[in-house]
């Protein structure tokens, strides 16, 4: 399953394990979704875009994915 274990290494993590990596991976999908970094960002990077309207945003996904 992406995200939460290899098919190697499935069998070998506890449940709790499970839980934590796929709450982390539900969180990645959601931040590539919105078009931000989940991973990686800078503070500063966060900062500027919390403080971005929406309109604003959504212009800065458009030109990501150009």
């Amino acid at each position: 399953m992406e995200g939460i274990s290899c098919p190697h290494c499935f069998d070998t993590q506890t449940e709790e394990q499970r839980i934590r990596a796929a709450e982390r991976q539900k969180q990645v999908e959601i931040s590539k979704a919105l078009g931000r970094k989940h991973i990686g960002a800078t503070v500063l990077e966060r900062e500027q875009w919390r403080e971005m309207n929406l309109e604003e945003r959504e212009e800065a996904n458009r030109k990501k994915g150009e």
